[in-house]
Formats: structure tokens, C-alpha cells, sequence
């Protein structure tokens, strides 16, 4: 085997393996370096041998793992990914149905794909890129060949980690997910079945999460609440036990609301369906509520 020469083998994702190859040749080429790609199959793997011409000056060696290893770092990151994630999908998850199984990678994807404090997308990818073309460049200072399924497997215990890192967080969020699913589903039925307790009530949202219940006439019904942990599941429960035939939400606008406030109208949505309507403009809207003592000290600060 010529001694400037690197073969790369891999026995998935050839053709995305063989266009990265051929587009870095071509840049080479441009570059002043001429490298010939030769493919070959070995068993299940495919072997792809870039080899520079002898004419071609400068350190080819040093150059060419360097071109190759932004390559192989690209199939990697955008393809591989995918591929180890199913493996470690059914390796350690494989009592989940497989449409549970394409919904945990996805979110696992959706993990390992998440933006930073400054709403970058990409960053994470990009660095992922960067350490494995590193990776794979020392690698390749020292070895003629890399295949590519023992080098992920073996050599960049940190990524197959990263990956695992990812997937559990997506385990722990479908579980999550699919508990708040049945839990709502529970709840519809409950209140399907019961007898309406009132015909139309109405909830006032107040700032921080706070809440007033009132009758069709305004008037106080089934109490109300204007702070504390678990207002969200009171005001849920509250609502359940009422089961209205009708229910009017009013969600002033202008009044800031936690993520906790948005998932309760969610939730509230999912279990009274056709019964909800939601209001953003009516004179009980406009009313002045108590200040929250939280909100108020954001403010000020």
C-alpha cells in the first residue's frame, strides 16, 4: 500500500460516504493535489482508497487526512448519528414498541440538535463536527485506515456518551409524555361522566398563575386562589370537580404568564374540549387583579 495513501471502510451510508469523498477530492484537485478514489468491496464493508498522485507536491500525506477527515467527520455527524441511535435504541430500549422507538430518537435527535443561550441551532452540531474531523485526524496520522463502525464504536467513547446522554433525556421525557397523556385521557372520561355541576363557569387568570372562579353572573364559585406550588393542579382539580357544561376562560392580555400557566390551559383544553372557550377582550379581561409579589419584583429589578 502506497504510504501516502488512506483507505476509509464503512458498511453503511456508502453513497453519502462516497459523495464527501468525491467532493474533497475534486477540491484537492483544485488545490494542486490530485488524488485518485478507488472504491472496493471487502465482505459487508466497502472500501474507499484515496491515494495522491505522485506528481502532486507538499506533504500529501498531512493534507489529505486533514480533507478527509472534514469527510468522514460529515457522514458522521449527519448520518451516523441516526444509525447509533437505533442501535442503542434497541440495545438498551428495546422493549418499546417501534413506533415509540422512532418517537425517542427523534427526540433524542432533537436533544443533541438544541440550541444554545443565544438560539444557535447548529452550534452543537457544528462542534460535534469539529472534535470528531479532529479525532479522526490524529487517527489518521497514525493509521493508514480507518473503518468507520469500529472507530465509533471504540475509539470516541465521548460521542457514543453524548449519544447516550441524549437518548436517556429522551427516554425520561416520552415516559413523561405518555403519563401526562393517560393522566388527561383519565381525566376526559371522569369528566364526560359526571353530572355537570354548574352550567357555565367562568376562570379569571390573574398574573403569576393566581385564578378567581365566578358563575354565568360573576359571582365567587368553587373558590379561588392567588398563589402558591401547586395552583396549576388545583385549578385543574377544582375544574374536574365541577365539570361545568360550559367553561369561559378569560386570559387577559398583556398579563405574564408561566410556562406552568400556558401547559394548565393545555391540559384544561385536552380534558373539557368542545366545552372550552378561551377570552381575551371582555370587560372581565380589563378588571385590575392583585399584584403578584414575584412579578412585582421583577419588575422593579
Amino acid at each position: 500500500m502506497n504510504p501516502q495513501a488512506i483507505c476509509i471502510a464503512s458498511a453503511y451510508h456508502i453513497d453519502d460516504l462516497r459523495q464527501r469523498l468525491e467532493l474533497e477530492t475534486r477540491f484537492l484537485a483544485q488545490q494542486g493535489l490530485a488524488v485518485r478514489l478507488r472504491e472496493e468491496a471487502a465482505g459487508k464493508l466497502r472500501l474507499f482508497h484515496c491515494t495522491p498522485e505522485p506528481q502532486s507536491a507538499g506533504n500529501q500525506r498531512a493534507i489529505l487526512g486533514r480533507f478527509i477527515s472534514n469527510a468522514v467527520s460529515d457522514v458522521i455527524v449527519n448520518h451516523w448519528e441516526q444509525t447509533v441511535l437505533e442501535r442503542l435504541v434497541r440495545l438498551h430500549y428495546g422493549y418499546f414498541s417501534p413506533h415509540e422507538q422512532r418517537i425517542i430518537r427523534s427526540l433524542a435527535h432533537r436533544h443533541l440538535c438544541a440550541g444554545d443561550d443565544h438560539g444557535m441551532t447548529l452550534g452543537r452540531k457544528i462542534a460535534r463536527k469539529r472534535w470528531m474531523a479532529r479525532r479522526i485526524q490524529e487517527f489518521l496520522t497514525e493509521e493508514p485506515a480507518l473503518i468507520i463502525e469500529g472507530f465509533v464504536a471504540f475509539r470516541v467513547q465521548e460521542y457514543a456518551g453524548e449519544l447516550e446522554a441524549a437518548l436517556d433525556r429522551a427516554v425520561e421525557e416520552y415516559l413523561m409524555e405518555r403519563e401526562y397523556q393517560e393522566f388527561v385521557g383519565l381525566l376526559r372520561v371522569f369528566v364526560e361522566g359526571q353530572k355537570p355541576g354548574l352550567e357555565r363557569l367562568q376562570v379569571i387568570l390573574e398574573p403569576g398563575g393566581g385564578f378567581q372562579l365566578m358563575d354565568d353572573a360573576a359571582r365567587p364559585a368553587g373558590g379561588q386562589e392567588g398563589g402558591g406550588a401547586s395552583r396549576e393542579d388545583l385549578l385543574l382539580s377544582l375544574l374536574v370537580s365541577i365539570a361545568p357544561r360550559q367553561l369561559l376562560v378569560h386570559a387577559p392580555a398583556g398579563i405574564s404568564q408561566g410556562r406552568a400557566t400556558h401547559k394548565a390551559l393545555e391540559t384544561i383544553g385536552k380534558v373539557f374540549g368542545g366545552r372550552l372557550e378561551v377570552c381575551t377582550g371582555c370587560t372581565l379581561c380589563q378588571r385590575p387583579h392583585p399584584v403578584d409579589p414575584a412579578e412585582e419584583s421583577r419588575v422593579r429589578s
